[in-house]
């Protein structure tokens, strides 16, 4: 299915985002905005994609870990299907 042009910026185009009380101020902390300020309009889309970057960036950085766990098991595994088998976390303090 062809995806739709985008419209050519500049020509009268506006983009607004539009985002729940709770998640305006989380932006507003992350970029030191006061919370009035945030509110009366003062958050720009540099300011949401510095907060979507930053959230990016963290969990990330949280998954690093447990792909390289996952990698090493692949590594190990490869060639000797007997230690493919892990055992079954059933709980979430486990996890």
């Amino acid at each position: 299915m062809p995806a739709l042009p985008l419209p050519t910026p500049g020509k009268g185009q506006t983009l607004r985002t539009v985002g729940t009380a709770d998640i305006t101020a989380r932006i507003a902390r992350a970029s030191g905005l006061a919370p009035a300020a945030a509110a009366a309009g003062g958050l720009t889309s540099r300011h949401v994609l510095a907060f979507v970057m930053a959230n990016t960036v963290a969990t990330t950085q949280k998954g690093v870990l447990e792909w390289g766990h996952q990698g090493l098991q692949f590594a190990a595994a490869r060639g000797a299907p007997e230690h493919a088998l892990q055992p079954e976390v059933l709980t979430l303090e486990a996890m």
